[in-house]
C-alpha cells in the first residue's frame, strides 16, 4: 500500500513537462493526414503597354500526407524534420490582351520543412515551421489571335515554406494538429493554407 501511494505522489509531484515526454505523447516519429482550406495567387507584371498585369487568387480545398520525427529538447522544447506531399488549389485565369488567356493550372507539391515549438501544457505544442515548398503547374495560354499559338507546358514553382501552429497529444499514439503556412514561390505565385491534420506516432 505504502509503495502504491508513493508511487503516485511521485507522479503528482513531476513536472508536466517531463510527463508529457514520458509519456511522448508529442515526439518521435510520426505519419499523418491533413485537409483544410488553400489559396493559390499570382500577381505577375508584365511591364508592357496595353498590357494588363496577371492578379489573380483563388481558395479551395488542399489535402495530403505527411511524415516527420519530432525530438525533444530539455524539459519544455520540441525541434523536428518533416516532408510532406500535397494536392489541391483552383486555376488561375486572366486575359492580359483582348484575345489573349493564361493560366496557371496547380497539379501537386511538396515540401521539406523543420519545426521547432514550446509545451504551452503536458501535451499542447506551440510551434513554428520553416522550410522548401514547390509545386508543380501547368502554364497555358490560349489564342484567338491570327498568328499567336496557344501553348502549354508543364513546370515547377518553388520557394520558401514558413508557418505556425498548434498540435494536441490526445495519447501515446496520435495526436491533432491546426496549422497556418504560406509557401512564397518563383514567378509571382504564392500559396496560402490553413489546415487541420491527424498524426499517428510509433
Amino acid at each position: 500500500m505504502k509503495k502504491l501511494i508513493l508511487a503516485a505522489l511521485a507522479t503528482a509531484l513531476l513536472p508536466a513537462s517531463a510527463l508529457a515526454q514520458d509519456a511522448g505523447a508529442i515526439g518521435g516519429a510520426f505519419v499523418g493526414g491533413q485537409i483544410g482550406w488553400g489559396k493559390r495567387s499570382v500577381d505577375l507584371d508584365f511591364g508592357l503597354p496595353g498590357v494588363e498585369d496577371f492578379d489573380k487568387s483563388r481558395s479551395g480545398i488542399d489535402y495530403g500526407v505527411f511524415a516527420g520525427y519530432d525530438y525533444g529538447v530539455g524539459q519544455n522544447f520540441l525541434v523536428g524534420v518533416e516532408a510532406g506531399l500535397g494536392f489541391g488549389g483552383k486555376t488561375l485565369r486572366d486575359t492580359p490582351i483582348a484575345g489573349l488567356t493564361a493560366e496557371i493550372d496547380p497539379k501537386w507539391n511538396y515540401d521539406v520543412s523543420a519545426r521547432a515549438g514550446f509545451l504551452a501544457t503536458p501535451n499542447l505544442l506551440v510551434y513554428g515551421r520553416v522550410g522548401y515548398g514547390a509545386e508543380k503547374t501547368r502554364v497555358s495560354t490560349v489564342s484567338t489571335i491570327t498568328g499567336v499559338d496557344s501553348t502549354s507546358e508543364k513546370g515547377w514553382s518553388d520557394g520558401l515554406l514558413y508557418g505556425g501552429g498548434l498540435e494536441y497529444g490526445l495519447n501515446e499514439s496520435a495526436s491533432i494538429r491546426t496549422e497556418y503556412r504560406h509557401r512564397d514561390m518563383d514567378g509571382g505565385y504564392a500559396a496560402d493554407q490553413v489546415l487541420a491534420g491527424l498524426a499517428f506516432r510509433f
